[in-house]
């Protein structure tokens, strides 16, 4: 829900080309109209969500049989299902990070756009911290 509403603030501001990337010499390189960047950006929010969703109702479905390679327990399902159902946040705030980083980069104020150069960072950190909750997830599963 945070993705949509932000999703229209920055459409309501952004210019009629959108700058997606530039080259080495802040020359742009790659434009989208705002009404096609709004719709690639709903459709793509909205068909990962729904494929997030859709594995993670297929995880929550697959029965539990001791002695199995990967569901051999319940509380080893319940760990992995909640370890997945992070995942659609995760991916939520990245769209929203890089939506908000590629709002700035179209305001055109370099000192701006410094302020928030970290933003594509947060979601290489957030996945870094979801893939090391997967291997902690993995080393308890025999326990």
């Amino acid at each position: 829900m945070l993705f949509i509403v932000f999703l229209l603030f920055i459409y309501a501001n952004l210019p009629d080309r959108v700058v997606i990337s530039d080259n080495s010499i802040n020359a742009p390189k790659l434009f989208l109209s705002k009404s096609d960047f709004f719709y690639y950006c709903l459709i793509i929010f909205l068909a990962s969500n729904a494929i997030a969703f859709v594995f993670g109702k297929v995880f929550q479905s697959i029965t539990v049989r001791p002695g199995a390679f990967f569901f051999s327990s319940e509380l080893f399902k319940d760990h992995f299902t909640t370890w997945w159902g992070v995942f659609p946040a995760i991916m939520n705030l990245i769209f929203t990070f890089s939506l908000g980083f590629i709002a700035v980069f179209n305001n055109h104020d370099v000192e701006m756009i410094r302020s928030y150069s970290y933003l594509p960072y947060l979601g290489q950190f957030l996945v870094a911290g979801w893939i090391i909750a997967l291997i902690v997830v993995l080393l308890k599963k025999d326990k």
